[in-house]
């Protein structure tokens, strides 16, 4: 199985964690916009060539990915997990993982625990095209699966990052500054912390935070149209 990889260790300033939060909201805003709303929201007086250095430095340390995803009423969105047959399974996985993770459908692959290790979600046009790549995969790579279960995403009721979610980068880097600080020292007067625990207190980010944040959540959801695909299907 391939090896879980290290989680990096980014060293993120208070104003990249901004910039993240702003580019959340609206991926489509250019530096010199970030510039401004650093200026008027937070106080952060910084040129649009700092910004843009700040985002190609996040975006090549692997801060965040960038991706272009249809609407799903274009293409559908599905579900698929694997169960291995363990027959086998030590010389054949590699294959069958680039098989997957090569695919023009996958829109995200991932590793978790359970009976059903290997996760993906896939894209299609409709459920024929669906049916024709579960096929081809069965045909080639039958014999290491044990199950296929797949389910069909009919409502998509959130998609995308919440701003706030980049706190924490400000709450990790407040609790390893404490941890480093002497008991003898204490916060520059003129650091402003964009962490939610910093809500309520004077400074200007947190104020902006507080004042743009929003929350909303849907009270029933459709139950996904779920399929089971079992090993002996697309045996051909």
């Amino acid at each position: 199985m391939p090896e879980k990889q290290p989680r990096p260790e980014w060293n993120l300033s208070e104003r990249d964690t901004i910039i993240l939060q702003e580019l959340a909201r609206d991926p489509q805003l250019t530096s010199r916009r970030l510039r401004d709303l650093l200026d008027e929201e937070y106080d952060i007086d910084v040129s649009h060539v700092t910004v843009n250095e700040s985002i190609r430095r996040m975006r090549e340390d692997g801060v965040f990915r960038e991706a272009l995803v249809p609407n799903e009423e274009h293409l559908f969105f599905s579900l698929f997990e694997f169960q291995f047959n363990p027959e086998g399974f030590e010389e054949n996985w590699r294959d069958a993982l680039e098989h997957i993770r090569s695919s023009r459908h996958t829109f995200m692959y991932f590793l978790s625990d359970g009976d059903y290790q290997w996760k993906t979600i896939m894209m299609f046009k409709d459920r024929e095209q669906e049916s024709k790549w579960i096929h081809e995969f069965y045909k080639e790579y039958g014999e290491l699966i044990t199950n296929l279960r797949n389910s069909v995403v009919t409502n998509v009721l959130k998609f995308g990052t919440d701003p706030e979610l980049f706190e924490v980068f400000q709450e990790d880097a407040t609790t390893s500054d404490r941890r480093h600080r002497s008991p003898n020292q204490s916060n520059s007067p003129n650091r402003v912390t964009a962490s939610s625990s910093s809500v309520g207190g004077s400074s200007n980010a947190s104020r902006a935070i507080v004042r743009r944040w929003t929350s909303s959540a849907p009270s029933t959801m459709r139950n996904c149209r779920t399929f089971s695909w079992k090993r002996a299907i697309g045996r051909s």
